[in-house]
């Protein structure tokens, strides 16, 4: 039989050494945040379904008149078939290929090495993932990938990557499910890729400050020869780079790049809150305000908030309503759950305990579904007026002051009068029970004093028990 395989350490036996200093803490936090590993596409781009290649004769001109407003659709050239059955060298197959490219990009087309079955596929997976990121995360995600920097490890490695130079931002868009893909483009800023930057930093002692600021432009947009001439001059020295002028389509997302930039770059300024100073420094004891008593516990719900003073319109329990009394306090905490045990009831209740107070909540999280759920319960409960929808590919001016009109309306509507009815009958509810009657005496006389009222907020007036 052959000798077992070695599976080395599996990845439950391999743990990380805790940190001890503030030091060792911030460099941790910024080695998780920023992936410089052959797994981001930042700085190892493959062709996949999740990316569309281009044959595009002058990358430069391109981005000009996308900044100028021209749209383009795509040209599939193996539909095309330029070459047809004759048998060319590689030479003259990639001039007659760059001849057609040539005339389609003067047509308004960019011309793509795909079938358009293909084309059309990867259009459309490009397209539905670009609406769910700016669903999901508010940001564009779509861009142009102009100029690739071909780089190897070591000079003896046989194998080359690429990482893309600037990133384009664009988006596609059709008229109907039958229309062909157009790409346009976004508001965004064009950007040239910071992780590359800082992973020429870390493994080749590599800066190129020209890049790292205001990108230079022309008259109509970036200037694309001077950055690639300036990236060009930079790595002429560095064996196996080269800047080549590809063009390629794809997402990529920023979100924890720009978390790391503000990390290294404002980490004094961030010590200045108390909370990250805590998270810095001690983050092995509790964050609380030196005069504070301490989160309160379950069992001290029902003594420190009285029923006219609880606004959770979800059923919680004991350790629910501590959460809520902890936010109503001003603690900073975190609560944590499995999924399925209340967590976005605890926070909708926590959001209507801060409202019923007189307080403003800003409300995020990373995706947008977590804000729907919660958006859906204010609303279920009655809430929905109070909730302000700022941040949102829905968030336009004309729905912004629809949804403060109507949050005017219903604040002037609003009565107390249920509120008081309810919260004075929950109270009697909880009040304390009276004792129990002593056993009378046969033949004694009855007492004829009335009785403790428990008319649960009737209105009635308390009655002699009967002899």
């Amino acid at each position: 039989m052959p000798r077992p395989l070695d599976l080395g350490r599996l990845p439950g036996e391999l743990a990380e050494a805790a940190p001890e200093t503030a030091a060792d803490r911030i460099s941790r936090w910024q080695r998780k945040l920023l992936d410089l590993s052959l797994r981001n596409r930042l700085l190892n781009f493959r062709d996949t379904r999740q990316t569309l290649p281009f044959l595009c004769p002058d990358v430069p001109a391109l981005e000009d008149r996308l900044a100028a407003g021209q749209k383009f659709r795509a040209l599939a050239l193996k539909d095309e078939n330029p070459v047809g059955p004759r048998d060319l060298p590689p030479g003259e197959e990639a001039a007659l290929l760059a001849e057609v490219a040539a005339d389609a990009f003067a047509k308004g087309q960019i011309a793509v090495p795909l079938t358009g079955a293909e084309t059309q596929a990867r259009l459309l997976e490009l397209y539905r993932r670009a609406r769910s990121d700016l669903a999901e995360g508010g940001t564009n995600t779509l861009f142009l990938s102009a100029g690739f920097l071909r780089w190897k490890r070591s000079e003896d490695d046989a194998k080359s990557y690429r990482a893309p130079l600037l990133l384009i931002p664009v988006k596609i868009s059709r008229r109907s499910a039958q229309s062909d893909f157009v790409i346009e483009h976004h508001e965004d800023d064009i950007r040239f890729n910071a992780t590359l930057l800082e992973f020429l930093k870390r493994d080749f002692d590599l800066a190129i400050p020209e890049l790292e600021g205001e990108l230079p432009r022309d008259g109509s947009g970036h200037d694309l020869p001077m950055i690639f001439e300036i990236l060009r001059r930079r790595v002429r020295d560095v064996a196996g780079f080269e800047v080549v002028e590809e063009l390629a389509l794809s997402t990529f997302s920023f979100a924890k790049f720009l978390m790391w930039k503000d990390l290294v770059d404002r980490t004094d300024s961030l010590r200045e809150s108390a909370l990250v100073r805590h998270l810095v420094d001690g983050p092995e004891t509790a964050f609380l305000a030196p005069d504070a008593p301490g989160l309160p516990e379950p069992r001290e719900v029902d003594r420190r908030l009285p029923p006219e003073t609880l606004f959770a319109p979800l059923p919680a329990d004991s350790s629910q309503l501590a959460a809520v009394l902890a936010a109503q306090e001003g603690h900073d905490f975190v609560l944590i759950g499995p999924p399925g045990t209340g967590k976005s009831q605890t926070i909708a209740n926590i959001i209507s305990q801060c409202l019923g107070l007189g307080k403003t909540v800003l409300f995020v999280a990373e995706k947008a579904a977590a804000l729907d759920v919660v958006q859906r319960r204010l609303a279920a409960s009655g809430l929905g007026d109070a909730v302000l929808e700022l941040h949102s590919a829905k968030a336009d001016r004309k729905t912004v002051l629809g949804q403060l009109g109507r949050s005017w309306d219903r604040a002037a509507a609003a009565s107390e009068t249920r509120w008081v009815q309810v919260t004075g009958d929950l109270g009697v509810r909880r009040g304390p029970r009276p004792p129990p009657a002593l056993p009378r005496p046969r033949g004694a006389a009855a007492c004829h004093r009335p009785a403790p009222c428990r008319s649960r907020g009737t209105g009635r007036a308390p009655q002699a028990p009967r002899g």
